[in-house]
């Protein structure tokens, strides 16, 4: 799974902004993402979480993705380990 989103992420980079090529590659991203089991769940992080809350978090850490893939560097993290941290900012853990 590791291998498949790093290659949908590098796949975006290579796609001008506001592309159809980049919607498309981050779309695809996006759902390997949902579908990979490696999220940060809001039991994760040990303080009582609403679900209105993890899921606006997770929302605006998908938008973060779209919008900041470029500074995705496979040399410092994996995929997912840059995702969590984005959703970790968003929750401020």
């Amino acid at each position: 799974m590791n291998d498949l989103l790093q290659k949908l992420a590098l796949e975006a980079q290579k796609h001008e902004s506001r592309s159809t090529g980049r919607r498309i590659s981050l779309t695809k991203l996006i759902r390997a993402i949902q579908q990979s089991g490696q999220l940060n769940s809001k039991d994760n992080y040990g303080i009582p979480l609403e679900v209105e809350v993890y899921n606006q978090a997770l929302s605006n850490t998908f938008w973060r993705v779209c919008h900041e893939v470029n500074s995705y560097n496979p040399e410092k993290a994996t995929v997912m380990t840059w995702v969590n941290q984005l959703l970790d900012r968003e929750l401020e853990v």
